[in-house]
């Protein structure tokens, strides 16, 4: 019996390994093009009582809001474009506009962005209605907002 189990692994063993050798390999490495929020909080002349900017996903589904201090960090944006072409209509890649935390995990990148709005309140997301932290950052980055 305990022959029948080490050909068995060895079996599945090798078929796995063979497999993995023809699968299409995943490339992880995307090149985002958009506003920076910090910018975009300049250009629309957010009020000084403006505290946070809340993001509306075209769906009517999902909603999430980041501070002012968390929208001004590196690389956190509004984006049109992935690996310089526009974000494709399939529900993928979020079109017209998708919203990219780095620092956060990814349910703070909402997709399908249709409306954005600065307010003196915190939206409460769509998935912290769940429990999801409203800080969703990754190892600790990031200021520590409420």
């Amino acid at each position: 019996m305990r022959t029948h189990w080490f050909a068995l692994f060895s079996f599945l063993l090798l078929l796995i390994t063979g497999l993995l050798l023809f699968l299409p390999q995943v490339h992880t490495a995307l090149v985002w093009t958009g506003i920076p929020l910090k910018h975009l909080a300049r250009l629309a002349q957010a009020r000084p009582e403006a505290r946070y900017i809340a993001f509306y996903s075209a769906d009517g589904v999902y909603t999430d809001s980041l501070s002012m201090e968390q929208a001004a960090l590196q690389d956190v944006m509004l984006v049109y474009e992935i690996n310089e072409e526009p974000l494709p209509v399939p529900v993928q890649q979020a079109y017209p506009l998708r919203l990219i935390v780095p620092d956060m995990f990814g349910y703070k990148s909402i997709k399908w962005v249709n409306r954005v709005s600065f307010t003196d309140r915190r939206e409460i997301g769509y998935w912290e209605h769940y429990g999801y932290p409203v800080n969703a950052y990754i190892s600790g980055h990031g200021p520590q907002q409420s």
